[in-house]
């Protein structure tokens, strides 16, 4: 019966060519309208490369001694030291080009950076902070020993583009709207009056639902795929190698399917799950990225991580760039709660929805005959 029903379901899904010709050709528009409009702001995010920081150092310092030391780690972290004795930040910044420049005092350091040059800053700023941390290491040992610090480069992400980015996170908003696939059907059961049939007879409320879940996940999974070779070859848009791309994919299919199925049961209207749906798929995206990028995201880390699209957005990206991303665990978690939790509440509701539905038969048949008698 399960499969019955997943081939009548499925076929029905992509008999309906506009919802298909949405979910496929859909990212592939919003990738080519945001990407033009958005590239020179995703420029700006960019590795560092090599470049010059300019710095002045009080004698007070205890870093006053090691020059030399200093100019060699700065050339390990990837760019060039120019000392001067005299001048303001500002001046001497524009005056010879450089990216940052920092004020050494005896026990602080103030690092000041060129509009537009935020990532070189912040590398500037890491590798001050590496020394004072060995200064104070070696204060505590009684000793201030001759600098040989093996100085971590900052992990930024390669150079990611604008194609890149909103080819990615558009296919994840749109895979979060795959429940309309879903409206089909339900809009088909109450038309034909197929689904007060279903819930009188035998049929058991997890087959009943798999046997919508199952051929929503495979044809989002089938229109996702031809987006996605479409947006290769008429953007090159990037996913990376990692393993953990497909899965989290899957896993987000999975997660928006059930918690479709699971505000239409809630609800029991069609029209209202649609606007609910609607609503918070739109938050959580613009939360999470898919109208204003979480590099550049204005809202708080406690709040975006609320949001299960910044999860997936972030994870998807990074792997993309960089082969891994340390959230792809907390995407999985999310993904699997929403998925586990949403299965479980629908199969609740589908099954009060039975005893519903049986009792209400029940009572009209006896109203009935009790009408013939009279």
């Amino acid at each position: 019966m399960l499969w019955y029903i997943i081939k009548n379901n499925l076929k029905l899904m992509l008999r309906h060519k506009w919802i298909v010709v949405m979910l496929i050709i859909g990212p592939v528009i919003t990738t080519a309208v945001l990407s033009s409009a958005f590239e020179s702001m995703l420029s700006a995010y960019e590795g560092t490369g090599e470049f010059l920081s300019g710095y002045q150092i009080s004698k007070a310092s205890p870093l006053s001694t090691y020059a030399e030391e200093m100019q060699k780690n700065a050339k390990a972290a990837g760019f060039s030291l120019a000392e001067f004795d005299t001048g303001e930040p500002k001046e001497l910044m524009e005056k010879h080009n450089l990216s940052s420049f920092t004020k050494i005092e005896k026990d602080s350091y103030t690092v000041y950076t060129m509009h537009g040059k935020e990532n070189e800053g912040m590398v500037t700023e890491y590798f001050y902070n590496s020394l004072f941390e060995e200064l104070e290491l070696a204060a505590i040992q009684g000793n201030y020993p001759r600098f040989s610090l093996p100085v971590t480069k900052l992990e930024t992400m390669p150079e990611v583009s604008s194609t890149d980015y909103y080819g990615i996170i558009y296919h994840v908003y749109y895979l979060w709207l795959c429940f309309i696939s879903i409206s089909v059907v339900f809009s088909s059961e109450k038309k034909n009056q197929i689904a007060k049939k279903y819930q009188v007879s035998g049929v058991k409320s997890l087959t009943l639902v798999l046997g919508k879940a199952i051929p929503c996940i495979l044809s989002t999974l089938i229109t996702l795929g031809i987006s996605m070779i479409i947006s290769y070859f008429l953007f090159g848009i990037s996913w990376g190698g990692s393993l953990m791309t497909p899965c989290i994919l899957f896993l987000t299919v999975v997660a928006a399917t059930m918690f479709g199925l699971f505000v239409v049961k809630l609800t029991n209207n069609l029209a209202i799950s649609v606007v609910i749906i609607f609503m918070m798929v739109w938050l959580s995206g613009f939360i999470g990225g898919s109208f204003e990028t979480y590099m550049f995201s204005a809202w708080s880390e406690d709040i975006k991580v609320l949001s299960p699209i910044y999860h997936v957005n972030r994870a998807l990206v990074e792997c993309s760039q960089m082969g891994h991303s340390k959230y792809c665990q907390s995407a999985i978690l999310y993904l699997t709660g929403i998925s586990v939790v949403c299965l479980l509440g629908t199969i609740f509701l589908q099954r009060r929805r039975r005893e519903e539905t049986i009792k209400t038969t029940w009572i009209n048949k006896i109203w009935k005959k009790g009408g013939t008698e009279k």
